[in-house]
């Protein structure tokens, strides 16, 4: 039973951080199904959302000074993160650099991906065409069933962790 009732808390608090983001990124034949998202943060000011987003940052990645590619105050961030668990498949996890960028309006921030590459490799992934990943029949080929679902994986992850963030309770202690 406590198994049953975990596991309902934690799909209402993941089902409500994404329900404030305007929809969710995947990844298919044409690539990305869109080139930005909209975090839904209305009560929050531009500059407390850059604020924000900069705590984020210092405080989710070991050197947040080299993952900050580029800052305007209060209007733009773009990060660059090193992620090694999204993109999984059967001979293990692929190492991955993804380039993101933040802008900073009243009430929301806009979410746009940049650039997806491999770090052994260098490789890029398009983002606007996915059709490496599929068959003509548009099935995904056996070998990169994972790539797609990994993709939008890390994508969602990160926007969904901004949100959490800027909306945690502080604890008082």
């Amino acid at each position: 039973m406590k198994k049953v009732i975990t596991f309902l808390v934690a799909l209402m608090t993941l089902s409500s951080s994404y329900s404030q983001i305007d929809s969710l990124f995947t990844y298919e034949l044409n690539g990305l199904n869109k080139e930005f998202t909209i975090i839904k943060c209305q009560d929050l000011s531009k500059k407390d959302l850059y604020i924000k987003t900069l705590n984020w940052i210092k405080t989710t990645f070991r050197n947040p000074d080299k993952v900050i590619k580029m800052k305007i105050e209060n209007e733009n961030i773009r990060i660059q993160i090193f992620d090694n668990s999204s993109i999984c498949g059967k001979y293990g996890c692929a190492d991955e650099l993804y380039t993101i960028d933040f802008q900073f309006r009243d009430g929301k921030i806009k979410a746009t991906p940049i650039e997806i590459k491999g770090v052994s490799d260098n490789y890029p992934i398009n983002l606007k065409d996915g059709s490496l990943y599929y068959k003509k029949d548009k099935s995904i080929k056996k070998f990169y069933k994972h790539v797609p679902t990994g993709l939008a994986k890390l994508i969602n992850k990160y926007n969904s962790d901004l949100y959490k963030f800027i909306y945690k309770k502080n604890d008082d202690w």
